[in-house]
């Protein structure tokens, strides 16, 4: 008997496949969708046909919808307020974009936030990265890049009488087999792409400024895959309401 793998996350709503030849189409149309994700790769149900992806072929998330389905979404759904979209490679189709959007706008942004939540997670979780943290930038030169992981750890939150468990993410650096965290995703005031010098090599990096403790911080993030780099500016836009700081303020036009 082969295991079967085990469900991550679930969405359930309406969606809309989208391709250059289905973009040929007077009207697309937006249809029942189920979109379970695994620990390695994502499926998508519509009513008539099913699109399975590995985790390492999504290419974008959250990208902007093209005008045509947008203009369609308000005629077949109630409401398209809230929708996001998924980019895989596809041997299929090539590379193709999936929106998706709740049934009802009664249930707001929750449905599509929590399955980007855990979509996130399978995306950036124990991603490489060097981390410069807390930068004067007349000692940026004197300072050394640290090598650490992305990392989503669990943080208690006390909301009146109840308490949630949400997953947050850091810089978790490895010292002498101790961790050291740098909670550098909170209170973010600032986000740009910078060209530095890594290890002695010229790279783009993230520029990412915070308030901490009534003062302003400064610290630089580098990973040498451009996807993660992504993925990591899309999750700051699209789940920590970082919507007009810096470079995402250029990103936005692209989800909304």
């Amino acid at each position: 008997m082969t295991n079967e793998p085990s469900e991550i996350a679930r969405f359930s709503g309406k969606g809309v496949l989208i391709t250059p030849k289905t973009l040929e189409k007077p009207l697309l149309r937006w249809e029942k969708l189920e979109i379970i994700l695994y620990k390695d790769k994502i499926v998508f149900e519509f009513l008539d046909k099913k699109i399975e992806a590995k985790i390492e072929d999504i290419e974008d998330v959250g990208d902007e919808l093209p005008k045509k389905v947008i203009d369609g979404a308000k005629c077949l759904l109630e409401d398209i307020t809230f929708h996001s979209s998924i980019v895989i490679k596809s041997k299929e189709f090539g590379s193709i974009m999936i929106g998706f959007a709740p049934e009802t706008s009664l249930y707001g942004k929750t449905p599509v936030d929590n399955f980007l939540r855990k979509l996130f997670c399978l995306l950036l979780n124990n991603k490489e990265v060097k981390i410069l943290y807390d930068v004067k930038e007349e000692n940026y030169e004197n300072k050394t890049w640290e090598n650490g992981h992305l990392k989503f750890i669990k943080e208690r939150i006390k909301e009146e009488f109840v308490v949630k468990i949400e997953y947050k993410l850091v810089v978790e650096v490895l010292k002498n087999k101790e961790a050291k965290i740098y909670d550098i995703f909170s209170n973010i005031r600032d986000v740009e792409i910078e060209e530095k010098d890594v290890n002695g090599e010229i790279k783009l990096v993230l520029k990412i400024q915070q308030k901490k403790n009534g003062k302003s911080i400064i610290s630089y993030l580098y990973t040498e895959n451009r996807k993660v780099r992504l993925f990591l500016l899309r999750y700051m836009l699209l789940l920590l309401d970082c919507k007009y700081v810096g470079i995402l303020r250029y990103l936005q036009e692209t989800v909304e």
